[in-house]
């Protein structure tokens, strides 16, 4: 496969063949075909600790969700009944940005593709789950507890 220059500019969009600094087109800067696999690797490894992590975490958290009040009940959770819906959403959202990562990469690194909706519905995601900790994150405890036992004590 030949190298090639791809305008930043999603606008211009110019391909060009070999490597190129400047876009002839539009005078943007052009970024290479390695280093667009590069970026698409290190998507791939951020999105799959993300992803996989947040699918096995929301997984295990789904029983709590289904049963707010049995699993606070139980002991199950260290939260109360109001906050189960706010850290499973916070889950929920956190997955969401490691899987869309992970799938914007393999486009990015195998096809050399990139796609007009990654950098809009990553950085979207980014920001609400960002928004969301903000938000709840005041209401969720600041020290974790197992079954209800505050951390001082476990041991």
């Amino acid at each position: 496969m030949t190298d090639y220059s791809m305008c930043r500019k999603f606008a211009c969009g110019t391909r060009v063949d070999g490597t190129v600094k400047t876009c002839p087109d539009c005078g943007g800067v052009m970024m290479g075909s390695a280093w667009m696999k590069q970026t698409g690797w290190i998507m791939i490894i951020v999105g799959a600790l993300l992803g996989i992590a947040g699918i096995f975490l929301v997984l295990s958290f789904l029983p709590a969700m289904m049963d707010p009040q049995a699993a606070v009940d139980s002991g199950t959770v260290a939260l109360t009944v109001e906050q189960v819906p706010m850290a499973m959403g916070m889950l929920v959202l956190l997955t969401g940005f490691g899987l869309s990562l992970l799938f914007f990469g393999f486009q990015r690194a195998i096809r050399s593709i990139r796609s007009a909706m990654a950098k809009p519905m990553i950085l979207g995601l980014g920001i609400a789950f960002l928004a969301v900790m903000l938000y709840f994150g005041n209401a969720l405890p600041d020290t974790p507890t197992a079954a209800g036992v505050p951390a001082s004590e476990i041991r």
